[in-house]
């Protein structure tokens, strides 16, 4: 699965509006929790594709419902939290 993440639940990105920002190809493995489209709790990795003010691309297994809350981990352990927004196949 393709997954898109906004960085916040605004849909503003981190200037604080609304017109998208430039994607960045960028590769960052993060360690991925939340629940599956079945409400089950999962832990998995995941790498990110892109990258922007305003939010990021990941790739991993689950299938996971718009506006669900996931807990990123970053490499040095930074938590990022990220929702769940639009997914392309």
């Amino acid at each position: 699965m393709v997954l898109k993440l906004l960085a916040g639940s605004s849909g503003k990105n981190r200037l604080g509006n609304t017109k998208p920002s430039k994607r960045i190809p960028l590769r960052i493995r993060f360690k991925v929790s939340g629940r599956d489209e079945n409400g089950f709790v999962f832990e998995e990795y995941a790498e990110s594709v892109d990258v922007s003010t305003g939010g990021g691309c990941l790739v991993f297994s689950k299938d996971i419902k718009k506006g669900e809350n996931l807990r990123l981990l970053g490499p040095e352990g930074q938590c990022f939290p990220g929702r769940r927004s639009l997914v392309s196949l």
